[in-house]
């Protein structure tokens, strides 16, 4: 019985410490006033209805969140929100807007999912 809970003790150390990958890439619109110099964070959130922060995104460098351009983002978590439903795209500390046509997300235990943001919707919220 000693043995079985120890085996069990570190099969869930182990777990805790393995971490999930994200990945995102970002298609910026093409429109003039769609790039980005700005700072944001990104959140996703799964079908389970959990939510894990993934990172920020600092998009200060030129050649980020360019009109038309093409970004990708990595992020580690050990938060698992199954698979992912929604990504959430925030600033608290600047006024830079930042329009992007579409998302791709996935992780090492999702498949990838396209968001298209909705015309019309003033949200940086992709669904």
């Amino acid at each position: 019985m000693k043995y079985i809970l120890v085996v069990l003790a570190v099969l869930g150390l182990a777990h805790a410490d393995c971490k999930i990958r994200y990945n995102v890439k970002t298609i910026t619109h093409t429109a003039r006033h769609s790039e980005s110099g700005g700072v944001f964070t990104m959140n996703a959130i799964g079908t389970n209805g959990r939510e894990v922060y993934l990172g920020k995104v600092d998009n200060s460098d030129k050649d980020t969140a360019a009109n038309g351009g093409t970004d990708h983002y990595h992020f580690e978590n050990v938060e698992n929100v199954g698979q992912i439903a929604c990504v959430r795209i925030s600033t608290k500390d600047s006024t830079d807007k930042w329009t992007i046509d579409y998302l791709i997300i996935d992780s090492s235990l999702s498949a990838p999912v396209k968001m298209v943001k909705k015309k019309k919707v003033p949200t940086a919220t992709l669904r």
